[in-house]
């Protein structure tokens, strides 16, 4: 039987071999996406679902999925505040954003276009400021800010 004989149905079937091993690594690459998308948003589901559970729901060890939904923690977060706190949060984020977008844009065209002594150990120490993590950074940025007396609560 050669594939001119072949009804639709059939033809569907009798792919070269190319072509079947083709839709098989289809099949696996989306496998893989859909395995990291998952568990990509997984953090994002669980916390989602957790806004709607009790405090004593949020501390149990039983599962995360089974729980008798709520709207009292919504309800507390709008009845306190909840726009002072959402605009001084826009504020903040917004002002430090174009303020660090500002300084930034302008060292870079300095540094990318001007011919100025010690241009080459600012570019190096600025790539290295950029691969050291943020975490590394915490306390040492912490002593200084407490010795202030900024923190809200006491160091000994």
């Amino acid at each position: 039987m050669n594939s001119a004989t072949l009804d639709d149905k059939q033809q569907q079937w009798a792919l070269p071999k190319k072509q079947q091993r083709f839709k098989w690594s289809m099949a696996m690459q989306y496998t893989v996406l859909i395995v990291l998308a998952w568990i990509s948003l997984l953090p994002i589901i669980i916390m989602v679902l957790t806004s709607f559970k009790t405090q004593v729901d949020i501390m149990s060890r039983d599962t995360i999925w089974v729980f008798a939904p709520t709207f009292d923690n919504y309800d507390y977060i709008f009845k306190n505040n909840f726009n002072l706190y959402l605009g001084n949060s826009i504020v903040v984020s917004l002002s430090s954003t174009f303020l660090s977008l500002g300084v930034s844009g302008m060292a870079a065209y300095a540094l990318a276009r001007l011919r100025f002594p010690g241009r080459g150990p600012i570019a190096y120490f600025t790539l290295l400021i950029r691969m050291v993590p943020p975490a590394v950074l915490a306390i040492p940025i912490f002593y200084p800010v407490a010795e202030l007396g900024r923190m809200a609560f006491q160091h000994h």
